[in-house]
């Protein structure tokens, strides 16, 4: 329970305008990203909240997985670079960069 009150948290201090990191793996001062766009999917391999990022900085790769829809296999095999825009599922693990 204390899980799921920290994801709903970090999410709503996620905004569309704001720039993000990936704050898992060591890759909090290595990644970068824009926030476009937020969906709740209940249509796709792991249904819930997912935010629509452009990358900025991508750092050595280490990246969150993407989510990907049943109909839509397209950029699965994609390797995230600078400029990717990409759908990820949203969690603690993005943080807003201050």
């Amino acid at each position: 329970m204390l899980e799921i009150s920290r994801m709903e948290k970090q999410s709503k201090e996620i905004k569309i305008g704001d720039l993000i990191c990936y704050n898992a793996a060591g890759q909090k001062k290595n990644t970068l990203a824009l926030v476009l766009d937020f969906r709740e999917d209940r249509n796709s391999y792991n249904p819930g909240k997912q935010v629509l990022v452009q990358w900025c900085c991508v750092g050595n790769g280490i990246l969150p997985r993407k989510s990907l829809s049943y109909w839509d296999g397209r950029g699965r095999d994609e390797i995230l670079q600078a400029g990717s825009m990409c759908w990820h599922e949203l969690g603690n693990w993005f943080e807003v960069v201050k």
